[in-house]
């Protein structure tokens, strides 16, 4: 729940100081496997890639994302004969999260992410996504999430794009919102990035 001090519920807001003061930049964030798996590896840059397939690894913030309207970016890439598939990015009540079912990798009670193929970006039978549009990604694609508590949505990006908004909203999660990523295949890579201006999005 988002508490507005005295000052804020008073104070008319003006949209670009308001968007300004909110967004929370991408590049403090930073990740952390909830697992006790090793597979994979990392560098400097915090770029972590996976060295088996399966959804044996789960990475989440390790701290929940602040303000009223946050915004991050991950971005996608592998080394492999498989092109884009195998990805969830969204966001988790759960700092914990851990995937306990390879058919069923998603618990849309403690998360709400978007899950993407080759063939575009799909959505599951968990509801996870309601699809703005369909497309293919590119190596090196950009996922974005915007999470907005004065609309109640969330709203996933593509290479800068809408590509749906979240079927669960913000209010729906009791807790604080982590951010959540898990991708499937050997040799996929994903990492923290901030490639598109936030202010820039069209909703």
């Amino acid at each position: 729940m988002i508490v507005l001090s005295a000052v804020d519920q008073q104070t008319p807001l003006n949209l670009f100081h308001h968007c300004v003061k909110t967004f929370r930049a991408p590049n403090a964030i930073r990740l952390r496997c909830t697992t006790n798996e090793n597979n994979y590896i990392t560098d400097s840059n915090q770029k972590f890639t996976k060295t088996c397939s399966g959804w044996d690894l789960v990475f989440v913030s390790d701290a929940p994302l602040s303000g009223p309207t946050s915004y991050f970016e991950i971005q996608f890439g592998y080394q492999s004969d498989f092109t884009l598939d195998g990805l969830l990015v969204g966001v988790t009540s759960d700092p914990n999260y851990v995937i306990e079912s390879e058919s069923s990798p998603l618990d849309d009670t403690k998360a709400c992410a978007l899950y993407n193929d080759g063939s575009g970006y799909h959505y599951s039978e968990s509801a996870i996504l309601l699809p703005n549009k369909t497309g293919s990604v590119e190596n090196g694609g950009v996922f974005g999430v915007l999470v907005d508590w004065y609309s109640d949505q969330i709203r996933f990006y593509v290479n800068g794009d809408l590509a749906g908004h979240g079927k669960k909203k913000p209010s729906s999660f009791r807790n604080l919102l982590y951010v959540f990523v898990a991708p499937f295949y050997n040799k996929s890579s994903i990492q923290v990035v901030h490639k598109y201006n936030v202010h820039n999005l069209v909703a």
